[in-house]
This record gives structure tokens, C-alpha cells and sequence, in this order.
């Protein structure tokens, strides 16, 4: 939807919506870690309610964009960084819909988008104050010296791990967005595309500029640019003039870049990171300073442990019992546990065959009736 919002043909839109997920980091996290999808779609959605209230003035959907927001700090506190541009957004559609200095300034529009909002950030940090004895405590780990992760990485180091890093850079494992420079400019010289894209800036903007001096900047055990995925969708839309160019190089590169982004996260669907990255722990996290270290990348080494899986060198039957790979040793955990395949594992542990079989098939059933259901509202949608 956000694809059309922004001018994209139907079918491409189609397109760019199933690359903005399968070739990217989304993939891997609709099975772990869903805060980060979850941030991210909350904030398309507020957004696409805000492009409604542009064009219908109900404000009913300054309401729904603001429960959308509102939700977010509850479920990824870092996620606030999109508040503030969806609240720019809306006084620049006031400033477009109010245009005259002697109109009267739409209070109720903005308190209708803030009073939801600050609800949601107050139930946020009574829930804190009950659980954990302090608003401002959220939970996470805290140092060594007992003081709270903070804000204290160099910027520069921040940056080159989100932007320049083997295995945590953006454009490492969302290829496509290397396209976003030759789209951007594009839309910014369209009227009717001006304003979103600059709001998509501001969000990837803020995001670099918070993440990278966060102490985590890679998101610690995690596929790629965990932290900043959120911002991911937005920059997407960037690249919208290349999706709906008829031009056959483009296409050929978007398709080149889509099936790579694919193959990278297929390595990570099929085998889990966190086995990977605990087998390897010290190559991952600087043993001296317990940094990042910006040289590792997961995905080779994802793919000779897929490789050796299939090759039945890990031991399918003799893995060690249930137990968290973070509480065993490197030599003491099996390849297989790494394994991504669900209905194998079930096969494994004696889950009757049928069941599998069943499970299958309807997933299979889901699949396809959410391909007709695209299908017809594209359809419906010309």
C-alpha cells in the first residue's frame, strides 16, 4: 500500500512490497525478535493513516495514526524516533490544509494526534515503575559497573558498523537500498512526493544519529542492522522511481539486487544466527573490550553450516538436550540445532506425521489465498 501511496504501478508495487520484506532482514525476524517488525510496521501504518487524513480530513485517521504511534514506545522504546516526524508531517499537511495566516490554528487536530500518544508513552513508564521500581528502568542488562547501557559509542565507529560493515551494514543486507540515492532526488522534485520523502530522510536520519552512539550499535547477538530496522520500510519508498522505471537496466539491476538480498537472508532463515554467533562468540565480540568486531560476517560461515547439515556431518540424532546455546560451549553445540527447518525438527522429536503433513498443508492454503487476495485487490485497485 505504501508502494501505490507513492506513485508505483500496481504490479510493482506488488513487487517492491514482497522485496521489502523477503529481501531483508524482516525475513529472518518474522521468527525471532519481532519487536523490530512489529515497530516497523506500526509506523507504515501510522503514516498511511496520516497520507488518509491529507486527502480526507477525517480525524478519525489523525486518531488512528496516533494509536499506531502511541503503541510503539510500549514495544520498542528506541521506536520513539518516529514520533516526531509523523508529528512534522501532520503540521506540514495543517500548513497546507490552513494555508492563510488568518485561519485558526487546528488545535483539536494536533491534541487528537498527542493526547493518544502521550498516553501511550505514560502507560509506558507506569508499567516500568511497577514492574522494575523505576520509570526509567527498562529491563535490559546492565554494565559491569552496574550503570545502564547508554549512549557512549564513538559516532563515527557507530556509523561504520551500520552503514560500511561486513555483517551489519544496511546495504550489506538490504542490497536494494543501494538504490535509494538515485530515487531520492527524483522524488524530492515532485510536488505531490516532496514532503514524504523528506519525513523518510528525517526517520533515517534520526536513527543514524541516535544508533550510532548507542553502546549495542549492532544489536547483540543478531542478524544484521537489528536496531535500525524500523527505519528500513521508509527507505524503500525512496526508491520508488526506480521500481516504476520502464527502463530495462533498472529493472535488470532491481531484480539482481532483489535475488541477492534474497540468497542473504535465505542463509539466515534456513539456519539460525544465534547458534551460529554463539559457536563463534570471540569472533563476533572483541574478548578485550566486548565490542562488535566489524570484520565478522555470519553469512559464509551460515552457508558451510548448512552445507555440513546436509552433508550429515552434524550428528542429526545424538544433539545434546534442550538447552539455550548460550549456556553451552562452542564444541558442545550441534550444527543441527541451527537447523531452521520446524517441521524437521517436529520429525525429530516424534511428532506424529500426520500433524506435520496437516501443518503443511495449510500453511500452504494461508499462502495461497493471501496471493489471490493480493491478486484481487491490485486488481480492484485500477
Amino acid at each position: 500500500m505504501g508502494f501505490l501511496r507513492m506513485g508505483v504501478a500496481p504490479r510493482k508495487a506488488a513487487g517492491g512490497g514482497l522485496a521489502s520484506v523477503f529481501a531483508t532482514p524482516f525475513w529472518v525476524y518474522s521468527q525471532t525478535f519481532f519487536s523490530e517488525p512489529l515497530t516497523a510496521l506500526l509506523g507504515v501504518l501510522a503514516w498511511l493513516s496520516m497520507i488518509r487524513y491529507r486527502s480526507t480530513g477525517h480525524l478519525r485517521d489523525v486518531f488512528l495514526s496516533a494509536v499506531f504511534a502511541g503503541l510503539i514506545p510500549s514495544i520498542r522504546p528506541l521506536g520513539s524516533l518516529l514520533i516526531p516526524p509523523l508529528l512534522l508531517y501532520l503540521l506540514l499537511i495543517l500548513k497546507t490544509k490552513y494555508p492563510s495566516p488568518n485561519s485558526r490554528f487546528p488545535v483539536r487536530s494536533l491534541a487528537v494526534f498527542i493526547l493518544p500518544i502521550a498516553a501511550g508513552i505514560l502507560g509506558y513508564l507506569a508499567y516500568n515503575a511497577v514492574r522494575f521500581g523505576n520509570v526509567f528502568e527498562t529491563g535490559y542488562n546492565r554494565l559491569p559497573d552496574g550503570s545502564l547501557r547508554s549512549f557512549t559509542l564513538n559516532p563515527l565507529f557507530g556509523l561504520k558498523v551500520l552503514l560500511l560493515s561486513p555483517g551489519k551494514s544496511i546495504f550489506v543486507f538490504s542490497p536494494l537500498l543501494l538504490l535509494v540515492p538515485f530515487g531520492v532526488p527524483t522524488l524530492l522534485r515532485k510536488k505531490h512526493t516532496r514532503t514524504d520523502t523528506a519525513v523518510f530522510l528525517l526517520i533515517t536520519g534520526l536513527y543514524l544519529a541516535v544508533l550510532s552512539t548507542w553502546a549495542r550499535v549492532e544489536g547483540g547477538v543478531a542478524w544484521g542492522p537489528r536496531l535500525i530496522l524500523p527505519a528500513i520500510p521508509f527507505l524503500f519508498f525512496c526508491i520508488t522511481p526506480v521500481l516504476n522505471s520502464d527502463r530495462n537496466a533498472w529493472r535488470r539491476l532491481v531484480i539482481l539486487l532483489a535475488a541477492v538480498g534474497v540468497a542473504i537472508q535465505l542463509t539466515g532463515v534456513l539456519f539460525n544466527f544465534s547458534t551460529y554467533v554463539y559457536q563463534h562468540i570471540d569472533g563476533y565480540f572483541s574478548p578485550v573490550d566486548g565490542r562488535y568486531v566489524i570484520s565478522f560476517n555470519p553469512v559464509p560461515g551460515h552457508v558451510r553450516s548448512i552445507l555440513e547439515t546436509v552433508s550429515h556431518r552434524g550428528s542429526f540424532q545424538s544433539r545434546p538436550d534442550a538447552q539455550a546455546a548460550w549456556n553451552r560451549s562452542s564444541e558442545q553445540i550441534n550444527p543441527m540445532d541451527g537447523l531452521d527447518f520446524w517441521w524437521l525438527h517436529f520429525y525429530r522429536d516424534g511428532v506424529p506425521s500426520r500433524f506435520i503433513v496437516t501443518s503443511l498443508v495449510l500453511l500452504g492454503l494461508i499462502l495461497t489465498t493471501g496471493i489471490v487476495l493480493l491478486r484481487t485487490s491490485l486488481i480492484n485497485f485500477r
